[in-house]
């Protein structure tokens, strides 16, 4: 499969919350993180989830988003990944800015360049990826 998303990590179910539509889905990555995805119970059916089971997490550069000093305990976002800024590959409005994530996943955001001055981002610096659940997208093989 071949798919134009940056961010691809594998993972392990940990945890299916069941409800009426969609489900949340919990899935620990290789270094520890646990990533949560909110999909609908038909695609968690359909792709045979299950604890232990293995799938791919899948998020666009686009969106996620980076902070500094940032608490998990005093943001809505369920997935807040803590990592170190390993490039930036500057461009004219956006720039892409990859970290370095526990476990050797790595981090790909697309972000305003105003933002990168802003934070003051430069290789090296820790930082936090932000995604909302509902932007994390599952797939097996």
């Amino acid at each position: 499969m071949n798919i134009s998303a940056r961010n691809i990590w594998p993972g392990t179910v940990t945890h299916i919350e069941t409800g009426a539509v969609n489900d949340v889905v919990s899935i620990k990555l290789r270094g520890g993180a646990v990533v949560t995805s909110v999909i609908t119970k038909n695609s968690v059916q359909r792709l045979g989830l299950k604890e232990g089971s293995q799938a791919m997490v899948v998020i666009k550069a686009s969106s996620v988003m980076l902070g500094l000093d940032i608490q998990p305990a005093k943001i809505s976002a369920r997935n807040v990944l803590p990592g170190t800024v390993k490039a930036i590959e500057p461009g004219v409005v956006n720039d892409v800015v990859t970290v370095d994530l526990a476990g050797g996943d790595l981090l790909c955001s697309v972000i305003t360049a105003n933002s990168v001055k802003r934070l003051d981002l430069a290789p090296g610096k820790l930082v936090v990826g932000i995604i909302k659940a509902s932007e994390v997208m599952l797939a097996t093989e």
